[in-house]
């Protein structure tokens, strides 16, 4: 439910997460385990990789609004990582579970944020104009919506059907 005196951009994107979270649900739902790994082209990102580079840029997103998790495999997801063939990946289960809890601390978090906090300065080092916690929580949610659209046409390139389909 959305708060009255919540701030309308970030009630937007708190509405964005939610999407995000059904459209990954569907997405993995039937997808079996060894199609995780499985690479669109020699040197693209499996959906293991994707959905663990979403989990790990929520991650980011929490911590800016002051949560988070200690999640011990992110850095297979961390910004510039590559899919390694011989590294060990979280199943689809646990990734999905950690994006669960840090959607249910964001839904707690964002609408306790006030202007102060919104206008101060963000984390740095994203490439986006506004700088502030506000701009960070903007430029997060896009980044996570773009790469759902990744796990959407890998989904669909493995035979499942599409995250919007029927």
């Amino acid at each position: 439910m959305i708060d009255l005196h919540m701030d309308p951009a970030i009630a937007s994107f708190g509405q964005l997460l939610g999407v995000n979270d059904r459209l990954l649900g569907k997405a993995l739902a039937a997808v079996k385990a060894e199609d995780l790994t499985r690479r669109p082209g020699p040197g693209s990102n499996p959906l293991v990789w994707l959905v663990g580079h979403v989990v790990v840029s929520r991650n980011m997103l929490a911590r800016v609004v002051g949560g988070g998790l200690e999640l011990s495999w992110a850095g297979l997801f961390g910004r510039k990582s590559r899919f390694d063939v011989g590294a060990v990946y979280p199943d689809k289960d646990e990734l999905l579970r950690a994006l669960g809890e840090l959607s249910a601390q964001l839904q707690v978090r964002l609408p306790a944020l006030g202007e102060e906090r919104l206008s101060a300065p963000g984390p740095g080092g994203l490439p986006a104009p506004d700088q502030t916690v506000r701009g960070a929580i903007a430029f997060l949610v896009y980044h996570e919506a773009y790469h759902v659209g990744q796990v959407g046409y890998v989904v669909k390139w493995l035979g499942y059907p599409g995250i919007v389909d029927g």
